[in-house]
């Protein structure tokens, strides 16, 4: 089984700062450059102390070109500063949204390109993917965040070189903030745990949220009067989710609130020091000025250096996940790079020998040296109860998880070493748990053969092959009418209807090496069910001919009669299989079961 890599647990702040420059240099260079013109206005705003004591020492002194020159340079920077300021502003702005649709889009394409569906299915993977989700807005941010990490560096080392020019003993100030150097890495450390603790409860908050701004869901609970109970599970979850968050803003601040303690204790007694120099006269006015109104940007400098680890560390962080996806990604494409192309047709058909799998994070094997022969140009339909692991063995013909141990072979070639874009090609299928595409009905259809004909009459011939014509009497538009009510002129369908769809969508492929019928029906009444199944009689003889398989899987045993072979599992295990009049003669498991279906159903049906 592919194992999970641990994604980075601290980034490296450099790489971090590589990666955001990088990327925005690649989206804009113009607004890149733009937007760090705004890092000069912070430079200069280091010197207002200066033009402050030119004012102050002029009209005490009554040296008035003292007094002119200082707020001639104030109001210069003054103007200066608001201009860089909307020039940057509005650069940074336009990065941030370019950067941020980027990086969604690839992380949607990184996630879909995952061969292989255990991050779906591992609980630790999807609480880091969920993590990746929460935070996707700051992979986007990541070039601000570097902007104003050098702006908080770059001005506190003018601050600080101004106010030690006019008066040594302002360093005493700046040494008072270095605790807070020490202690930055700890806030941060503190805030991405707290972070990762809350990603289970998110994530439960999300499905609880789905549920309840879902139709389904909303009726659900209102006529099972259970709206009180949904708010309540809403409630708890969001209490949990931000409880853990709280704790950890908790901490940080006690930590934040202790520094800044220990720097207003320096900064009052340097200034109480200085203030009776002054008034011995040992002090000039003008650096009593300096000292008063760099008090507060050296508050800021010790504050902006701590800020800007704590931003780095953030902006480190989100590069990290964000990479750390690349590289799973990247290993997961490397893990599966088959390269033997599946068979035009089958001779011989697909073999599971010595399979085991268990799922990610479970405790116990789904299957434990299965051995199954899937004959070419046969139906075959798979039974058993809840839980016997029909829906996991069709995941694993499609390659979607990696075996523990064994080989599922077609034609004789490793699943392993094969081409799984290509073999999934190859494959069609309708499944219970089914997607709503919400475009138009004829692109819901035709997703079904990407590379095919997509056109209207292509999408009508899979409609009639799932005996589904009848749909497009919802349709106002017919094939082009937009679908999903989260559209303004879409169309809500019945899941009945959305069941029908996504059946005539794994009708698009005509001839399929493997066709998968995993439980299409259970949204169907029974006329239409029998409809169906007369097509997928038919739809199964066009496959066989090509000497394709169609396997199908269904709880209905009364539609399982006309398959070549019946096999029954049972907890992962193959205890049965045959013929439907071979299995009712021997009286086993498969007789008990469709016995008991049988008197449900109709209970003068024979049973055998």
């Amino acid at each position: 089984m592919t194992t999970t890599p641990e994604p980075v647990a601290k980034g490296s702040r450099i790489t971090a700062v590589r990666f955001a420059l990088r990327e925005a240099w690649a989206l804009s260079p113009r607004s890149s450059l733009l937007a760090l013109l705004e890092l000069l206005l912070r430079l200069a705003e280091a010197l207002q102390p200066v033009f402050f004591a030119l004012i102050v020492t002029g009209i005490a002194t009554g040296t008035w070109s003292f007094a002119i020159a200082g707020g001639t340079l104030l109001a210069l920077e003054t103007g200066a500063g608001m201009l860089l300021t909307f020039i940057g502003i509005t650069h940074r702005v336009s990065l941030m949204a370019g950067l941020t649709a980027r990086f969604e889009g690839r992380t949607a394409r990184l996630l879909a390109s995952i061969p292989t569906t255990a991050h779906l299915h591992d609980p630790t993977m999807s609480a880091k993917v969920q993590l990746l989700r929460d935070l996707a807005g700051g992979i986007g941010g990541t070039y601000n965040m570097v902007l104003n990490a050098l702006r908080w560096l770059l001005a506190p080392i003018a601050t600080v070189a101004v106010a030690v020019t006019a008066d040594w003993r302002l360093i005493l100030v700046v040494l008072a903030a270095v605790p807070q150097l020490f202690i930055t890495s700890r806030i941060s450390s503190i805030s991405q745990k707290h972070e990762e603790a809350a990603a289970d409860d998110s994530k439960r908050l999300g499905a609880l949220m789905d549920i309840a701004a879902s139709r389904p869901g909303g009726s659900e609970a209102r006529t099972f009067g259970a709206r009180g109970f949904l708010r309540a599970e809403l409630r708890a979850a969001a209490q949990r989710w931000q409880s853990v968050l709280l704790r950890g803003t908790a901490r940080t601040s006690a930590l934040t609130l202790a520094m800044e303690l220990i720097y207003l204790a320096a900064a009052v007694g340097v200034l109480v020091w200085m203030g009776m120099d002054a008034v011995a006269g040992t002090v000039s006015l003008g650096a009593m000025t300096v000292a008063l109104t760099s008090l507060s940007g050296l508050q800021q400098a010790a504050g902006g250096v701590r800020t800007a680890i704590t931003t780095l560390d953030d902006c480190a962080r989100s590069v990290a996940r964000y990479l750390w996806l690349e590289d799973y990604a990247r290993g997961q494409a490397e893990a599966h790079a088959g390269t033997a192309l599946p068979p035009a047709g089958l001779a011989d058909g697909i073999r599971l020998r010595n399979v085991s799998f268990t799922h990610p994070g479970a405790s116990s094997p789904v299957f434990d040296d299965l051995t199954l022969d899937l004959p070419a140009g046969s139906t075959i339909a798979l039974v058993g109860e809840n839980g016997a692991g029909k829906t996991t063995l069709v995941e694993l013909l499609l390659g979607l998880h990696d075996l523990d141990s064994g080989s599922i072979d077609v034609e004789g070639v490793p699943l392993a070493d094969m081409d799984l874009a290509a073999w999934r090609a190859q494959c069609a299928g309708a499944f219970q748990d089914h997607a709503n595409i919400e475009a138009t009905a004829r692109e819901t259809i035709t997703v079904g053969d990407l590379g095919g004909d997509d056109s209207a009459d292509s999408a009508m011939r899979a409609l009639e092959r799932a005996s589904a014509t009848d749909v497009l009497t919802a349709l106002p538009h017919g094939l082009d009418t937009q679908l999903g009510t989260s559209w303004p002129d879409g169309v809500g369908l019945s899941g009945g209807q959305w069941q029908r769809l996504a059946i005539a969508r794994g009708m698009m492929r005509t001839a399929p090496l493997l066709r998968i019928l995993d439980e299409p029906t259970s949204a169907l009444d029974p006329e239409t069910e029998d409809r169906l199944f007369r097509k997928y009689a038919a739809a199964a003889e066009e496959t066989s001919a090509a000497g394709g398989i169609t396997l199908l899987i269904t709880h209905r045993f009364s539609t399982v009669s006309a398959a070549d072979r019946v096999v029954v599992l049972d907890h992962g295990r193959v205890v049965e299989q045959g013929t439907h009049r071979e299995l009712m003669a021997a009286r086993g498991q498969y007789y008990d079961m469709f016995t008991v279906q049988a008197r449900g159903y109709a209970p003068s049906q024979h049973t055998d």
